[in-house]
């Protein structure tokens, strides 16, 4: 399972259906729906300390088939969302735009390893051991 990233509040990255195609959200759980679309607005748009937007709209944009002002990113089908998706998430753990190697990876069917995606949790027990804390 892919790691999913999310912000101070609890928000994270979702796939929602325009009707004229897929794109990229913030999805709000206290209500219950979708905040601001990844690609509504430019990087000239963003705050200064943005720094979310601003690695989202470098990543997302190598992957969309079209800008709308309202929806952002708009992709011709699931897969190609869902692609986009496992690359904003990487990007924002990373804090820095995809690069277009794994991009074309990504795009190939490649998925980041498991040890990669999480933490195991034998690896945690065995540092806690370690440090005589279990």
């Amino acid at each position: 399972m892919a790691r999913r990233y999310k912000d101070e509040e609890g928000n994270y990255l979702n796939i929602f259906d325009s009707g004229r195609g897929y794109y990229l959200a913030w999805y709000l759980p206290e209500e219950n729906e979708p905040g601001e679309c990844v690609g509504s607005l430019t990087p000239s748009e963003f705050s200064k300390d943005n720094w979310e937007s601003r690695v989202l709209y470098e990543t997302i944009k190598q992957f969309a088939d079209e800008r709308d002002p309202a929806y952002g990113f708009l992709f011709d089908s699931m897969n190609r969302a869902k692609q986009a998706l496992r690359a904003a998430n990487e990007a924002l753990f990373a804090k820095a735009p995809t690069p277009e190697w794994m991009i074309k990876a990504l795009e190939a069917g490649w998925r980041p390893p498991a040890s990669h995606q999480t933490a195991k949790p034998d690896a945690e027990k065995a540092t806690k051991a370690k440090r005589g804390k279990e």
